[in-house]
């Protein structure tokens, strides 16, 4: 059994500490939190592309100037393409996208028929996005490079 009394006390509770108090504390959620882990804050961490993800897409990450990834990113690109499944939860600007990005692309080299769908909450978020794998796809050259990267919203006219 959880209790909070085994975790200690943040120094200022924030939005998420007293959101997962909460939870731990609601009996709608009882019996059903298996496991939770606080990781405190720590300085960055770079390591290699993982060996694993393709060339070409390594190829386009050197071409974007990009010579190393964070461990947090490294790591779930890792657990993807070997099929695995990420949660990742980080801050703004922490380089999430290219934890997903990376693997989608070197799917898409491994099974032309591969697609992925992304569902963003904000139109801007979306646009933003869109913009950012664009960018990613078109550097460089080789398969990736004429790859299809379209957005679709309530205002895509009909026919597209």
């Amino acid at each position: 059994a959880l209790s909070s009394a085994a975790l200690p006390a943040p120094l200022h509770p924030s939005t998420a500490d007293q959101f997962l108090d909460r939870v731990r504390l609601s009996s709608f959620y009882r019996g059903q939190l298996v496991y939770i882990h606080e990781q405190p804050a720590q300085p960055a961490s770079r390591c290699a592309v993982p060996a694993g993800l393709s060339p070409a897409v390594s190829r386009l990450l050197d071409y974007a100037g990009i010579s190393s990834l964070y461990s947090h990113q490294a790591a779930a690109i890792s657990q993807l393409i070997g099929g695995g499944h990420v949660m990742l939860a980080t801050p703004t600007a922490s380089g999430k996208s290219l934890a997903y990005n990376l693997p989608v692309l070197h799917a898409m080299l491994q099974d032309p028929k591969a697609r992925a769908l992304y569902i963003f909450p904000t139109k801007a978020l979306a646009q933003d996005q869109l913009r950012a794998l664009r960018a990613l796809t078109r550097g460089g050259a080789g398969p990736l490079f004429s790859l299809r990267v379209e957005t679709y919203d309530g205002d895509t006219p009909m026919d597209e």
